[in-house]
């Protein structure tokens, strides 16, 4: 069996993350080179989870996830003339939800959690969606 690092796997992800982001810029038509970049999103996740059940200090994991969101959002918004939020904050999210998720075991709380979560992130999507409009 091949055994893969986690950063091997994080300079996996961002490889493919740099692909899907010069297609986008600079070769729209190359849809392979897109596909490929899809795959980074996914890695990030899994290197979240596994980030999150091995740290030893979630809350500073958190903080280093969320500034290192805020200090590249303009670079994001200047690149891809967006005034979306870039998936650091997706991220961020998603390690908030697992917290919560093993804060509070029983069901309905985690249903309770993950509606707003939901809620949230789909408010703040809606709301960037309509700062673009304007």
């Amino acid at each position: 069996m091949i055994k893969i690092s986690a950063f091997s796997i994080k300079i996996l992800a961002a490889v493919f993350m740099v692909m899907d982001h010069v297609c986008y810029l600079l070769m729209p038509e190359l849809v392979v080179l897109h596909l490929f970049g899809r795959l980074s999103f996914p890695l990030f996740a899994w290197l979240l989870a596994e980030g999150e059940k091995h740290t030893q200090n979630v809350h500073r994991y958190g903080r280093r996830l969320l500034i290192t969101a805020l200090i590249t959002q303009p670079i994001y918004s200047f690149v891809f003339q967006s005034l979306s939020l870039n998936i650091l904050f997706t991220l961020f999210l998603g390690l908030v939800m697992l917290r919560l998720v093993k804060h509070y075991p029983q069901l309905w709380q985690q249903l309770i959690i993950i509606g707003l979560c939901v809620a949230v992130a789909e408010s703040l999507v809606l709301n960037m969606e309509h700062m673009e409009l304007e």
